[in-house]
């Protein structure tokens, strides 16, 4: 259950089109990485479950730390980094045990909610990898796609449940820009992450 949304149907759709406005081009060049418009061939996938991976397993826990406490078991319940894991070893894949470092200021809730704004928006394309791997080469919820496939159908309705919070939690012009800020750290961050994934895993997303 989620803890009680302020209404601020007023002002609702201000902080979402200030995020999406701040970072549309981030956002564009993360999604040209992940392949998004092509084939999914097996390297790229691979690649990106691993850089997926190593972004997520060390940018979850600052993000539960600068939540809100009456939010964090509400986020801990939508964390997705364990799905990776399972791809991973359903496809004999491995991963560095060095995380990254995230260059993402997350000293205020604010920026928080504007760190995840970046990682759900990105979830709302999971579908058309899903399906292409499915189509190409059989990998489903069970053999290697769980990250991808696991919201299925109710992934715009998750989408829709994040926004309305996330709106809810940026009132003003204060916490609209730390969270701005933060969204855009957060794709230059992915974005570090996927370039610095071994060419010889994720050489095809490049081409």
């Amino acid at each position: 259950m989620q803890p009680g949304i302020k209404n601020t149907a007023s002002e609702e759709p201000q902080a979402l089109l200030t995020l999406r406005g701040s970072t549309r081009n981030e956002q564009k060049r993360v999604e040209i990485l992940m392949g998004l418009g092509k084939s999914v061939d097996l390297d790229r996938y691979g690649g990106l479950l691993v850089a997926m991976t190593l972004f997520l397993e060390a940018w979850e826990p600052r993000v539960v730390q600068a939540m809100p406490p009456a939010w964090r078991v509400w986020f801990v319940c939508r964390r997705r980094s364990v799905l990776l894991r399972r791809d991973l070893n359903a496809l004999s894949l491995s991963v560095s045990p060095r995380k990254p470092l995230l260059k993402i200021d997350l000293a205020t809730p604010s920026a928080a909610w504007g760190s995840l704004y970046a990682i759900e928006g990105l979830t709302m394309r999971n579908q058309e990898i899903a399906a292409r791997l499915h189509e190409a080469h059989g990998i489903g919820a069970h053999n290697g796609g769980a990250y991808f496939g696991a919201r299925g159908d109710v992934t715009g309705t998750l989408w829709r449940e994040s926004s309305k919070v996330i709106q809810s939690m940026l009132e003003g012009p204060k916490s609209q820009a730390e969270a701005c800020a933060a969204a855009v750290q957060t794709f230059h961050a992915l974005t570090k992450v996927f370039l610095d994934v071994p060419t010889k895993q994720f050489a095809a997303a490049y081409n």
